[in-house]
């Protein structure tokens, strides 16, 4: 009987646990959720020959995580995502297809996503309250 009890609550605190990591895997990651200034883009041709690009200073490019799961472009919401690993999940499908941009680089200075292109393709961010 004792098994028995022992086995019961160690199944109670598996499901417990899985429920709680499906929970934290759709969760944003608190240094994701502000508002960001592009500094930077790469773009490639497609023959490898691209290279990263200052952001020019007349076309400003902002990107805003926000903690209820938005994006916003310049100000305008244009998506909404959920972070899964390194990955930003994009919900609302583009031609059928659901976006992911993949995280290189998140600290509290620095974001570096790549678009996910066929050709290398990405762009780097500071935040923009500096």
């Amino acid at each position: 009987m004792k098994n028995t009890w022992l086995f019961i609550g160690f199944f109670v605190m598996l499901l417990w646990s899985c429920d709680q990591f499906d929970k934290e895997s759709g969760n944003v990651r608190p240094q994701l959720v502000k508002k960001w200034k592009q500094t930077a883009y790469l773009s490639d041709p497609g023959d490898g020959s691209g290279t990263w690009q200052p952001t020019p200073a007349d076309q400003p490019v902002s990107l805003e995580f926000t903690a209820d799961g938005k994006i916003l472009r310049d100000g305008q919401q244009t998506n909404t995502y959920s972070v899964s690993g390194d990955t930003i999940l994009l919900d609302q499908p583009t031609n059928g297809y659901q976006r992911r941009w993949l995280i290189q680089e998140l600290t509290t200075k620095q974001l570096q996503i790549s678009l996910m292109c066929i050709e290398a393709c990405g762009e780097r961010y500071v935040p923009a309250d500096k």
